[in-house]
């Protein structure tokens, strides 16, 4: 498991969906994972922050340190 700075989540869209990203001690920013359905969902409420979701680490398999 990677280990991830807290506070450091990102998301950032591409021309085929949304890939989530953080930043780790180890190895700079690390790619975690392509974001599955229902993530427009997610950018309809403008006060969205991957940081705040703490079902994100268990999902994704990374630790917040």
């Amino acid at each position: 498991m990677v280990d991830i700075m807290e506070g450091t989540l990102e998301i950032v869209e591409a021309c085929n969906g949304f890939y989530l990203y953080g930043y780790s001690p180890d190895t700079g920013t690390t790619f975690l994972g392509m974001l599955g359905d229902g993530v427009d969902s997610l950018f309809s409420d403008p006060d969205y922050d991957p940081n705040e979701d703490y079902d994100l680490p268990e999902a994704y398999g990374f630790n917040i340190i």
